[in-house]
């Protein structure tokens, strides 16, 4: 998928670099502001993902610039919290590992680059998180060590800088590649009914109960309703749904866990990075039945596609014209207006395969529905419903009108020549007409009533002498 973001060439030359060093800065002030202040731990970090998805989108990842820029911004929040020392410079220095190492890897990667809406595509960017996270925790771990905000050993600074990143990233990127990749998209208009919205109440309510429930309970009674919006909803929307509930997941259990140390006995920072490795370990299972559901919405679409439309020719299949027709039903304009249809039969077609073959036979098929196209003004249904025959409805016509403009389109037709291997190829049409004033509550049905009369003109058509319109 196309960045949406302009190329650097095209931009102004500091551009990319300010927009990254002001989301690094205000991101890094979210996660700041998210912290526990009684255990000194960050519940909420989506600089670094951010940051990293920002780069790969803008085509930055080999650009030295882009990690400086991205650094200063960090580095400017913490010297607001904290001042000037060594810690804000080597904590942020594990930050930039994180983005150094996974910004390059969405780069790389082909199928991320096409998009993370496929199942080994999404495996590749949990692969890429943990890579990006041991990185993290490999410089982070050592250097909260070597500073006074050390509050466990080395193991267990390791562990809750792994599973802050590792969390976050799962949490963020998902919905954070879509959005930067053009991928959110709000059909209009949107509407909101029971049926549609009830994933989400039950979502709402799950959260609202697990406020009473100890911090491990949380997952499992959030989780089903999880996996009910991933099969209902659009995966763009599933992403935020995630990131939002995972947000509130870890506040939520972060007021329980301290309930939890006395019974375990361990310290509340490795409880809250269990918790933080448990919550990206549940999110993943709605993540992946959501992209499976994508996965197959789109091939739906597709088998649709290829059942409703005649590709030669960029026409209605018989199919996609009863479909069509079900649609219009839907509409009270078109259940109360007269119904016109012509029949479209090319004159001696079967002639023009054998003079001047199939491919041929080919270009006449869409020469025809191509002049039909731009003659027929809309609303109406153009069809191929069988070999060299095409039926059109239009809604509305008095019979006079309807048939001056069937004759409209035939005389376009014969008077618009066709070229094939530099020769000229005759093509003329016969059509039956038909008409009805009653169109009753089922448009596919009443439409197929009409053949007949018009399936009749077309044959008088033909009968005396073709290239003529009979109504």
């Amino acid at each position: 998928m196309q960045p949406r973001f302009l190329p650097l060439k095209e931009s102004p030359r500091y551009t990319p670099y300010l927009f990254l060093f002001f989301v690094a800065f205000a991101l890094g002030l979210l996660g700041t502001h998210t912290r526990i202040s009684a255990l000194n731990l960050s519940v909420f970090w989506p600089a670094n993902a951010a940051a990293a998805a920002l780069i790969h989108r803008m085509n930055l990842a080999r650009r030295p610039t882009a990690y400086i820029a991205t650094y200063a911004g960090l580095i400017l929040q913490d010297y607001l919290h904290w001042g000037w020392g060594l810690p804000t410079f080597m904590f942020n220095a594990a930050n930039i590992a994180f983005v150094v190492v996974l910004a390059p890897w969405l780069s790389r990667v082909k199928l991320i680059r096409q998009g993370q809406n496929d199942f080994a595509a999404f495996l590749q960017l949990i692969l890429a998180c943990l890579v990006a996270s041991a990185a993290c925790a490999a410089v982070g771990g050592p250097s909260q060590q070597a500073t006074h905000f050390a509050y466990a050993q080395l193991g267990q600074a390791l562990f809750g800088w792994f599973t802050e990143q590792f969390y976050t990233s799962i949490l963020c990127l998902p919905f954070l590649l879509s959005l930067f990749g053009g991928a959110v998209r709000i059909e209009r208009p949107i509407i909101l009914t029971w049926r549609n919205m009830l994933p989400l109440l039950c979502l709402l309510i799950s959260i609202g109960l697990s406020l009473s429930i100890g911090p491990f309970l949380i997952l499992m009674l959030v989780l089903p309703a999880l996996t009910w919006c991933a099969i209902s909803y659009p995966l763009w929307l599933v992403q935020l749904i995630i990131l939002s509930t995972g947000g509130v997941q870890l506040i939520v259990a972060s007021a329980h866990v301290s309930s939890l140390v006395g019974l375990w006995g361990h310290s509340i920072p490795y409880l809250l990075s269990l918790l933080r490795l448990a919550i990206a370990a549940a999110i993943l299972s709605p993540l992946l039945i959501a992209i499976n559901m994508s996965t197959i919405r789109k091939l739906n679409f597709k088998l649709r596609q290829q059942a409703s439309y005649d590709f030669l020719t960029s026409t209605l299949s018989r199919f996609g014209l009863d479909d069509a027709l079900n649609k219009y039903t839907a509409q009270r304009e078109y259940r109360e207006t007269s119904i016109n249809m012509m029949l479209i039969d090319v004159d001696h077609f079967k002639k023009i395969n054998d003079s001047f073959g199939h491919a041929c036979g080919d270009q006449v098929l869409k020469h025809i529905a191509t002049i039909v196209h731009d003659t027929v003004p809309e609303p109406r249904l153009i069809s191929r419903i069988g070999g060299e025959e095409f039926m059109v409805v239009c809604f509305g016509y008095a019979p006079p009108v309807f048939y001056a403009l069937a004759d409209t389109v035939r005389l376009a037709i014969a008077d618009t020549p066709l070229m094939h291997e530099r020769r000229d190829v005759p093509v003329t049409i016969s059509i039956g007409i038909a008409h009805t004033e009653q169109t009753g509550i089922n448009l596919e049905k009443t439409v197929w009533s009409l053949f007949p009369h018009a399936d009749e003109n077309l044959y008088l058509a033909k009968r005396d002498g073709r290239n003529r319109t009979v109504q």
